[in-house]
């Protein structure tokens, strides 16, 4: 996200979202939009029937794979956010 949104703090459109924020929906899907776009890699061909012996998949190619991207992402980030927050919380009190 850093290279679409330099000035975005991903750890505050985290908690935004927690919080149902539109723009921190709004870059989630340009998130999660950037990632299907970039999914396409190059995979060689073992039957080269049509003449050619690579051709470009997109890795995402339903929203069954995009949820779990999303769902793997989203445990970490959640995880780190969390401890921060807390962290933070804790050093703030004492």
């Amino acid at each position: 996200m850093k290279t679409v949104h330099p000035t975005v703090d991903s750890k505050q459109v985290w908690v935004d979202l927690c919080r149902e924020d539109a723009t921190a929906v709004q870059y989630c899907k340009t998130f999660l939009q950037i990632c299907v776009e970039s999914s396409v890699h190059e995979r060689v061909l073992l039957d080269d029937a049509d003449g050619r012996e690579e051709v470009k998949e997109q890795s995402i190619k339903s929203c069954r794979s995009l949820n779990t991207f999303w769902t793997k992402d989203t445990h970490s980030t959640t995880a780190a956010v969390t401890s921060q927050r807390h962290t933070d919380a804790t050093s703030s009190s004492t």
